[in-house]
């Protein structure tokens, strides 16, 4: 994800746009991993500290998330505003 001031963007030539692109899309998947890698260390420590996972049926771990995702972007949003 690359979060940028959309007039700061704008001024970029499109060359320097469509490389900011292409890099963020080939460097993803290594992202993906990495993140995906952080997110099992992580749980595998809890497991060790004593925390028991805890499994949601599909509709609560539906509200969960969107919960979740909901005020990520809400937070994010009262940092950096929005474009409408």
């Amino acid at each position: 994800m690359l979060i940028m001031n959309l007039d700061k963007w704008n001024q970029l030539p499109k060359h320097l746009q469509d490389l900011m692109k292409q890099v963020m899309i080939d460097n993803e998947p290594d992202l993906i991993a990495h993140y995906d890698r952080i997110i099992a260390e992580s749980r595998q420590v809890a497991i060790d500290a004593g925390v028991e996972p805890v499994s949601f049926s599909p509709a609560d771990a539906k509200w969960f998330r969107d919960t979740a995702y909901d005020a990520g972007w809400e937070d994010m949003e009262s940092k950096v505003g929005t474009e409408t």
